[in-house]
């Protein structure tokens, strides 16, 4: 069995449980002859950034954004993967009208992480559009996913979702960690994490890190989450941060941005530091 094959057969096994993630039985938007529908967002961008873990993560992560982002735009960044499945997902990306697939050869020459954050919401500002939306690539979306992407509406606020594991040492006290959606609306918070923001493209006078850079390129990989949020609050007394908690999103907290002699081969199956939740299935949570 080739690689791509392979690659197939475990995104089919995992479609079905992908659709389960933040499930509820008032999720889906219906029409009055009882019919699904599914908002257009065609206002969006969405960026992801990829570093190998393509099987674990990356084609997950795409897929389920694919399933439940209407027409959003998806910006999705090789951010230097040596990972072979790559190419799967490079092909997947390709196919579909609403993706454009960039690679990146230099990760470090690009700016790391950061680097691919400011290209995302640069071409979106290029492209018109309204919001922008930070998705760490072992993120798994769900039905509740388009409640998120409709709530990110003030030009003053950064939004995030509830989640499983937020990370930041947040666990089961901190403000975005909940085992499903909880249908309370929008909570304010201090500060949310960085593994699902969005944001709108308006007031850039009080986002920009300068003149086009909404993040510091000089911390490529790590903490830019807050100093947007520092400078917005900075710059507009009444900026907010809110939790949407009519979304939720399931979270591996993988760390693995770059290569790192701390963690195991990308592309070995075997769960390392890195990856502590990879062998529970998407929609399980930990206490």
């Amino acid at each position: 069995m080739t690689l791509s094959e392979v690659v197939l057969q475990k995104l089919r096994s995992l479609r079905g449980l992908i659709r389960k993630v933040g499930r509820s039985p008032d999720d889906t938007p219906v029409r009055q002859d009882g019919v699904a529908t599914l908002d257009s967002h065609s206002d969006c961008a969405i960026i992801i950034t990829v570093h190998n873990h393509v099987v674990r993560f990356g084609l997950p992560c795409l897929e389920s954004v694919l399933e439940h982002s209407g027409d959003a735009r998806i910006y999705l960044y090789d951010n230097e993967s040596s990972d072979p499945a790559i190419q799967t997902l490079e092909n997947l990306a390709h196919a579909q009208p609403t993706v454009d697939f960039i690679r990146i050869d230099d990760q470090d020459a690009f700016g790391g992480l950061t680097g691919t954050w400011n290209d995302g919401v640069a071409r979106a500002r290029r492209e018109g559009l309204n919001k922008v939306i930070l998705l760490n690539h072992d993120v798994v979306v769900g039905p509740t996913w388009g409640s998120f992407i409709s709530a990110i509406d003030s030009d003053h606020c950064i939004y995030g979702p509830l989640s499983n594991r937020p990370g930041g040492g947040q666990g089961v006290k901190g403000h975005q960690y909940a085992t499903s959606a909880t249908y309370n609306g929008l909570f304010e918070t201090r500060k949310l994490l960085g593994f699902c923001m969005g944001f709108t493209l308006g007031r850039p006078e009080i986002k920009l890190f300068d003149d086009w850079r909404f993040f510091n390129p000089d911390l490529p990989f790590g903490n830019n989450e807050f100093g947007i949020q520092k400078r917005m609050k900075k710059r507009f007394r009444k900026s907010r941060f809110c939790v949407v908690t009519d979304a939720w999103v399931f979270h591996h907290l993988n760390m693995g941005w770059k290569d790192n002699s701390r963690y195991l081969d990308p592309h070995d199956p075997t769960p390392g530091h890195a990856t502590p939740v990879v062998r529970r299935k998407f929609g399980e949570c930990s206490g």
